[in-house]
């Protein structure tokens, strides 16, 4: 039989000391040499006859280290039930011991599921805020609608005024150095502007050459150039005044099928009383989370912490690519928000072993059908054929990474529907408070 106790236990981190007794040892070498003998090559037998002492001797390094893995093996699973431990980490072994005739003793280092005790539910608190959708909300969501369909006019034989834009090549020079250099910029012109050169603009005319000097931010792309006095050189090559389309039936076919203007604001409407209502269930997730974090007190696997850290920082490196930051400000901005990166990671994961105890102890389970229902409504929100989805579902398998999402889900509606909820006052679902 086995022998095994934990040596160490720090946080998460336990080591435990492992002897397997010499005829567990001798039977697992026995039984490798066998299963080896079938296919050796033994100089004067034919493949699978040498005799077994003879196999030993040709290829007994190789016996050895294949019974070695295979004790290791099923004697990890054997003291992980012994010792009620869920690991969280791939087993570091150490300290082997592996001579004839004698037991096998190692350690293993390991990082394991914490205990977790859950505080009662009902001893959470949301605060659900109340919205009103007014109709200057809509008013601002049409002028968003009409801001996004505006057209840019050309200005012809007049200087450029404020609030026109300006299409023009601009070159900066640092230290009477050229630096950067970028053709047919978009620019705004703004009389009251605290940037020199959309301040600049004003009165410009096609082809006038303006120079403007300041000071870059600390922050600047380039480290070079942070801080440094710079000389912007700007080239107009084209002025153009924008223009919202006037509210009108061909604006209302414009952007949908609408009758009349009143059906657009009351399908926009619609549209915001849905967002709220979403903005209203993320407040009180976050409501949840920060409860659940505040109320239990575990610790928190590292090496958890670790891949969960790499995740955001990984996330964050794709968002600042598509804004087009170069690689350099990418590691400089990854490497200063490192800290509070991790502090939110050991968050996450402190929240999810929370969420998943929750799951686990309540029985919160994931049906074939719930799963069906949510790949549906994945390719109804993103447009695509559902069986094309499904099946790409299945091909990459990924059903369990969405079977994990609805069962998170399930748990935040559980919560919900076990905390205290406070109605708070009605609030603009899009502004300030209202009366």
């Amino acid at each position: 039989m086995i022998k095994t106790k934990i040596k160490e236990k720090d946080g998460c981190s336990r080591v435990l000391s492992v002897e397997v007794p010499e005829e567990e040892v001798s039977e697992a070498l026995d039984k490798t040499a066998s299963e080896m003998s079938r296919y050796a090559c033994v100089p004067g037998f034919r493949v699978g006859k040498a005799p077994k002492d003879l196999v030993m001797v040709h290829y007994g390094e190789k016996i050895k280290d294949e019974a070695l893995k295979r004790i290791i093996s099923d004697s990890y699973q054997e003291v992980l039930n012994s010792l009620k431990l869920t690991p969280v980490s791939m087993p570091e072994v150490h300290d082997l011991e592996f001579q004839d005739k004698k037991p096998l003793r190692f350690n293993i280092k390991l990082e394991v599921k914490p205990e977790i005790k859950l505080k009662e539910l009902n001893s959470i608190t949301i605060k659900k805020k109340r919205y009103a959708v007014k109709e200057s909300d809509v008013d601002n969501r049409l002028n968003s609608i009409r801001e996004s369909n505006a057209e840019f006019l050309n200005v012809e034989g007049l200087p450029v005024e404020n609030l026109d834009y300006v299409i023009a090549d601009v070159e900066c020079f640092v230290g009477g150095l050229s630096k950067e250099k970028a053709s047919n910029v978009w620019l705004f012109a703004k009389r009251d502007s605290p940037d020199e050169i959309a301040k600049g603009l004003i009165g410009l005319k096609r082809q006038s050459v303006n120079k403007v000097t300041k000071k870059l931010p600390d922050d600047y792309p380039k480290e070079d150039m942070r801080s440094k006095d710079a000389e912007f050189v700007i080239t107009v090559k084209e002025i153009k005044k924008k223009v919202l389309p006037d509210l009108d039936d061909e604006f209302v076919k414009l952007v949908g099928n609408f009758a009349s203007l009143d059906e657009l604001r009351s399908s926009i409407k619609k549209s915001l009383e849905i967002e709220y209502q979403r903005s209203q269930l993320e407040d009180m997730h976050t409501q949840i989370i920060d409860s659940l974090n505040g109320q239990h007190d575990f610790c928190v696997p590292e090496s958890l912490i670790n891949k969960e850290t790499q995740r955001i920082k990984e996330q964050l490196r794709q968002r600042l690519m598509e804004a087009r930051a170069n690689e350099e400000l990418i590691k400089e901005k990854i490497e200063k928000l490192a800290p509070s990166i991790k502090e939110d990671a050991a968050k996450n994961v402190k929240v999810y072993l929370i969420m998943n105890e929750i799951a686990n102890t309540y029985s919160v389970e994931v049906s074939e059908e719930e799963l069906s229902i949510r790949v549906e409504a994945m390719a109804a929100a993103t447009k695509q054929d559902a069986k094309v989805l499904k099946s790409y579902i299945v091909k990459n398998d990924l059903a369990d990474d969405i079977k994990l999402q609805i069962r998170h889900d399930k748990v935040f509606d559980f919560i919900i529907s076990k905390a205290r909820i406070e109605e708070g006052d009605i609030e603009a679902a899009f502004g300030t408070a209202s009366e």
